[in-house]
């Protein structure tokens, strides 16, 4: 049998708690990273606008008819979305009209800042004989933030 001096058995207990509380650390370390890395919020209002804009083109077709049941039968519109389409005299709105007031009111004098504010989008794309202006506001909900 091999003989243990006193020193190199109190010196072994010690080590495993040192050890010990170095892997609590690391482990707490890469808890809090994923952690971090996975609770970040990504606002996709700005990237959803263009591609609601670019369906509603899709939905009027070649000839640009203004018909509110085709664009509500082509898009699923809900109460987080307004769409104003305009087409030489004529215009269209889809949604919650009290986004406009707010996208409004974000462009006046006294430019209003809040958290919860629409994102706004206006997009004017050239026709054959005249122009189409598409408004969209998008409100900040659990579904896109």
């Amino acid at each position: 049998m091999k003989k243990i001096s006193k020193k190199a058995q109190t010196s072994d207990p010690l080590s495993w708690i040192y050890r010990f509380i170095i892997i609590i650390i690391v482990i707490g370390m890469v808890v809090v990273g994923v952690i971090r890395y996975y609770n970040h919020k990504y606002d996709i209002r700005p990237i959803e606008a263009p591609l609601i804009a670019n369906k509603v083109l899709q939905c009027l077709g070649p000839e640009i008819k203004l018909n509110k049941e085709q664009i509500e039968s082509c898009l699923k519109i809900d109460d987080s979305i307004f769409l104003n389409i305009s087409y030489k005299d004529s215009f269209i709105e889809i949604g919650d009209k009290d986004l406009q007031v707010l996208c409004e009111a974000q462009k006046g004098e006294k430019k209003v800042i809040g958290q919860y504010l629409p994102h706004c989008f206006e997009e004017i794309y050239p026709s054959n004989e005249n122009e189409i202006k598409i408004n969209i506001a998008i409100a900040k909900g659990r579904e896109n933030v």
